[in-house]
């Protein structure tokens, strides 16, 4: 019956909370999504005819450009957004950096000498639009710069950099949102005498979702509506059902059954004591019908011997010397036999009556011992 009164009352609860529920729910749903990016770029003009490159030809945006005929490095750095945004405003400066540093374990600037290259600045940069902003500096005149300020120090320690430094600031609003932040960004150029090595470096891409709350429709659960208020009525049926069953004692459980229950779970809490086999006939031992398996384990203990149950017959038997201590489950409430002198005869007294075989005879002789 508890059962069927959780089920209903777990279907009841289901039903209640689908009908009562709230029709509408909030939801944060991504309206737009502002993105911001940048890049340097950078190129060189060939200044004189070689076999390799002609005089006017543009280099660009290669890894490695040579001294002798490409001394000048140019480009731009761009800055750009997209979104559903006003446009922004984005002031970029660019510095140029000359330095030398030794590495360890954490990379050292020994010297360093800067300058400003440009600055400019920007109140209406449309989304889809550049933002760029032009340099142009000659590598072997800063390497020329590095070679002095050595001579001046006195000292050659450390590898030159001449590095483009883009610091950029950026304020834009995008579905009523604004974003604000910094930027920087690093073109570092490394000499290599006949030739210099160029790497950049950026802030990447910086993607920022716009949300609003709206209000949605919910959709009602059939599952849950109609499958708790019939779990309900299913609950409430049963429940009834049960009692009412209950009441005309159709739910009793008959005395054997409740016996044999009994005696499984007694059994299941003796299973240390208690081991299975085939025990031999009782022959001229003496048998002592212990009551209970209780009993049967109590003398078991006393008599430091292990309960065997009979594969067979399903009979309980403790050996004890020439004493065999028996439990009979089919036997039910019948009289035992009360135990002789022996090992464990405490034990099998309190649990036992000596059967009418073992009395004292008629002519006064005594029971025989166990040791006979």
């Amino acid at each position: 019956m508890l059962g069927c009164l959780l089920l209903a009352a777990a279907g009841g609860f289901v039903a209640y909370q689908s009908f009562t529920g709230p029709d509408t729910t909030t939801e944060e749903r991504t309206v737009t999504t502002w993105t911001a990016d940048d890049e340097l770029r950078h190129g060189a003009v060939v200044q004189r005819d070689t076999r390799a490159f002609d005089a006017g030809a543009v280099l660009r945006n290669r890894s490695v450009y040579f001294s002798s005929v490409t001394p000048t490095l140019n480009g731009s750095y761009v800055f750009r957004h997209s979104g559903d945004a006003d446009p922004a405003t984005v002031r970029t400066d660019l510095r140029l950096v000359v330095r030398a540093v030794e590495a360890g374990e954490g990379e050292s600037v020994l010297w360093r000498v800067s300058e400003r290259v440009a600055s400019e600045r920007t109140e209406s940069l449309a989304p889809g639009r550049e933002f760029a902003v032009p340099y142009e500096f000659n590598v072997t005149a800063q390497s020329e710069l590095a070679e002095q300020v050595r001579e001046e120090l006195g000292s050659s320690r450390g590898d030159v950099q001449v590095r483009l430094v883009a610091d950029t600031t950026v304020s834009a609003t995008a579905a009523g949102e604004t974003f604000e932040g910094d930027r920087t960004a690093t073109l570092e150029v490394t000499p290599r005498g006949d030739s210099y090595s160029v790497t950049t470096t950026t802030a990447g891409q910086r993607n920022e979702p716009v949300t609003e709350q709206v209000t949605v429709p919910v959709d009602p659960d059939p599952l849950a509506r109609y499958g708790g208020a019939l779990a309900l009525v299913v609950g409430l049926v049963g429940a009834v059902l049960v009692a009412a069953l209950d009441r005309t004692g159709r739910l009793d459980v008959d005395s054997e059954t409740r016996e044999t229950m009994a005696l499984a779970r007694e059994r299941d809490s003796f299973g240390e004591w208690i081991s299975t086999g085939r025990v031999p006939p009782a022959g001229d031992d003496r048998v002592v019908t212990v009551d209970s398996l209780t009993g049967l384990v109590d003398v078991a203990i006393d008599s430091e011997r292990r309960v065997i149950e009979d594969t067979d017959s399903g009979t309980f038997v403790v050996l004890d010397g020439a004493t065999r201590y028996e439990f009979r489950p089919d036997d039910g409430e019948s009289g035992a036999l009360a135990p002789v002198d022996g090992p464990g005869t405490g034990s099998a007294q309190s649990n036992g009556e000596v059967s009418a075989d073992d009395s004292p005879t008629g002519d006064g002789a005594e029971p025989r011992s166990t040791d006979e």
